[in-house]
């Protein structure tokens, strides 16, 4: 089912509406992270001198439905598998990891820009959350490294690996 929104307030309202009984929530839609404090409903007219913009922080979707589906008080409800994409242009690796712990991701799935009109395949690192709410180390057989492949490539892929924890019905971590 599709859900148009134009802001990413409304894009949150729609996953948090949306979100209640899925299996997996994958966050693939990347709003951006500032909008401007005020927004005029006519044209702004042209000054002499400078201007300046205020912006203030966008909700983080993702982050959001993570706490919302996190362990409380040490039980776990029902709850969909989460994956998030970390675009990294440097520190990939540990930046990846720190924000599957921040926001309660199950999978994140990390890469360097897709750089050039002819870019085609990128690497992508794969990360499954293991055990107590723990990230797995950076090196090990919880990371996946898939150098060079393309972005139908890592939807294969990606499905291959959250099919056995869907269907399961169990989830990634004890």
């Amino acid at each position: 089912r599709m859900v148009r929104v134009e802001s990413a307030r409304q894009m949150l309202a729609a996953m948090l509406r949306e979100s209640r009984g899925a299996r997996i929530i994958i966050g693939t839609a990347a709003v951006v992270d500032y909008r401007p404090a005020r927004v005029l409903t006519g044209k702004m007219k042209k000054t002499h001198g400078p201007i300046s913009l205020r912006l203030v922080r966008n909700p983080d979707i993702l982050a959001t439905l993570g706490r919302r589906f996190s362990r409380r008080g040490g039980v776990l409800a029902a709850r969909p598998l989460l994956v998030g994409f970390a675009l990294e242009t440097s520190r990939i690796l540990p930046r990846a990891r720190a924000k599957l712990r921040a926001k309660h991701l199950d999978y994140i799935l990390a890469n360097r820009p897709w750089l050039g009109p002819r870019r085609t395949r990128n690497t992508v690192w794969f990360l499954k959350r293991m055990g107590r709410g723990q990230a797995p180390p950076l090196r090990g057989e919880h990371v996946e490294c898939w150098r060079h492949v393309s972005p139908e490539e890592v939807a294969r892929r990606l499905v291959g690996r959250l099919g056995p924890d869907v269907s399961k019905n169990t989830l990634p971590f004890s």
